[in-house]
């Protein structure tokens, strides 16, 4: 089975407390001093943060889904997040 077929499909709509939590969880992502940058993508679905995308590093994935498990309402985070040379 490939890459692909192994991931969980992103929700395909989300509802307002979705909505929310996802503002809450960017919000702490763009205040914080990690690198992101715009290659990151967050969806959530009721409780579970789901983050996709490519980062430079580890250290700064691991930053990144500390972060998102931080913000209230928080309750698991799914790293879909590839990092870049590995």
């Amino acid at each position: 089975m490939d890459q692909e077929q192994e991931r969980l499909p992103l929700p395909s709509e989300d509802t307002p407390r979705d909505d929310e939590l996802r503002a809450r969880v960017l919000d702490a992502l763009r205040s914080s001093d990690v690198p992101a940058g715009d290659r990151v993508r967050v969806a959530v679905s009721g409780s579970l943060v789901v983050v996709q995308g490519e980062v430079e590093s580890i250290d700064v994935l691991d930053e990144i889904v500390g972060i998102v498990g931080d913000v209230p309402g928080v309750s698991d985070v799914m790293d879909e997040v590839e990092v870049a040379g590995i």
